[in-house]
């Protein structure tokens, strides 16, 4: 609207503030319909299609712009197109019109005092064609992306958003992928129900597929040498052992060992073939195969049991005995309890001249027999002791020895016996 004063002269003048206002309206409304750009910007990943505000804030008129909030003209310092100003009565200190403002005013960033045209890009605005150059690098938080900044590790892959990624470049496998059966595995498996190559331990050939002991049962008659037992897995090599219990004492000389039918091997211990006795029942012998035969682990306690010998010199005190029994002889190497010996007296008759034999046992003696039983318990264990001489009938004293002869008494006299007389005797034991 425009309105008129009177100014001397009586020319009328357009209000020069309305024109100025106006002019600075078509200007302001020219700017903001500049800075309405097209965000959706391509190029490089880190340029975002939209944001929810400026990095930098900009200048529109007095107002600080970040596009995170609406702003208004009183805050831009201008008015609205259709406001209206009171009739000038009178003007102090300008004129109606006028070549310049007394005081600049700023529009956008630049000073407006009228003298001259201003330009958008000297206000801070861009025409409204303008375009933008691709941005290569953005920082801060962006509404939205075309990419991550950093990329970000998923799996195996290196994520960036630029680009989808595939399970595989993950590392991963699809929920409904298969396998191939597999027909051969190298390596270690997390578990297995053998062996590939089947391992010699100890003698047993292993493959993790069945429990392997090497032990074994012999139950071969006494008197077989040829030993054989069953032992799953055995296989006969330099080094190999089996520990076998025998439920029968071997009585064969030279035995041999056969383990499930891989050969008769001979049994040694101690660098010699063992003997019968050695392998006794319920006992339980380790053996380990040199490469020859069989040599028995440890020592063997065969448990031999001694026999006092029994030949003469040798023999046992004998059984039974009581107080007062005392060891008499028996026989060549034998003893046997008996009473003490004791010395026994008696007395016996013996006539004469018969059964009176000259120069026995010698020469210039006389012998004479006395019969059985006439001496009492008289055995070869006794010695006879006679105390007595007799007196011949020519008065000669003549003494009496009694002689032993294996149980039988016989008397010996330097004269014969003319008559009859009674003697003494004593039997003394021989211990």
């Amino acid at each position: 609207m425009y309105g008129s004063i009177t100014v001397p002269g009586g020319i009328g003048l357009p209000d020069t503030d309305e024109v100025v206002d106006q002019k600075i309206q078509e200007k302001l409304a020219h700017a903001l319909e500049s800075l309405t750009v097209d965000m959706n910007i391509s190029g490089k990943a880190e340029t975002a299609g939209t944001a929810n505000k400026l990095k930098t804030a900009r200048k529109i008129g007095n107002a600080n712009f970040d596009g995170s909030a609406n702003i208004t003209l009183e805050q831009m310092g201008a008015a609205a197109s259709n406001h209206t100003h009171a009739a000038q009565t009178s003007v102090s200190g300008n004129a109606g019109t006028a070549t310049k403002l007394q005081t600049a005013r700023k529009i956008g960033n630049a000073n407006f005092d009228g003298s001259a045209n201003i330009t958008l890009e000297q206000m801070g605005a861009a025409a409204s064609g303008h375009t933008h150059t691709a941005q290569t690098d953005i920082s801060g938080n962006a509404g939205t992306a075309n990419k991550l900044k950093t990329a970000r590790k998923i799996g195996n892959a290196n994520f960036d958003g630029s680009a989808n990624i595939t399970l595989e470049q993950m590392g991963a496998a699809a929920s409904g992928h298969t396998h191939t059966a597999q027909t051969d595995i190298t390596g270690n498996a997390g578990t297995a129900n053998k062996w590939k190559t089947a391992r010699k331990i100890n003698g047993l050939s292993i493959d993790g597929s069945a429990d392997r002991t090497n032990y074994a049962v012999c139950t071969t008659a006494a008197g077989t040498a040829a030993k054989a037992v069953n032992c799953s897995g055995f296989v006969l090599e330099t080094g190999a052992e089996i520990t076998v219990k025998f439920t029968v004492t071997n009585t064969a000389a030279n035995p041999t060992l056969n383990v499930n039918g891989t050969g008769a091997k001979p049994i040694y211990y101690r660098g010699s073939a063992i003997t019968a006795g050695y392998l006794a029942v319920n006992r339980t012998y380790a053996f380990r195969y040199n490469g020859t035969q069989y040599e028995l682990v440890g020592d063997i306690d065969t448990n031999t049991t001694y026999n006092h010998p029994t030949s003469a010199g040798n023999k046992h005190i004998p059984a039974g005995g009581s107080s007062g029994k005392i060891l008499k002889w028996s026989a060549d190497g034998t003893a046997v309890w008996g009473d003490e010996a004791k010395a026994v007296t008696g007395t016996f008759s013996v006539s004469g001249p018969s059964g009176w034999t000259a120069n026995q046992p010698a020469a210039g003696l006389y012998q004479y027999t006395l019969a059985s039983g006439t001496i009492s318990g008289l055995t070869a264990k006794h010695r006879i002791d006679l105390q007595a001489s007799y007196e011949t009938l020519l008065g000669l004293e003549a003494p009496v020895q009694a002689l032993n002869d294996n149980g039988t008494c016989k008397l010996v006299s330097s004269e014969p016996l003319d008559h009859s007389v009674t003697l003494q005797y004593t039997l003394i034991p021989i211990v």
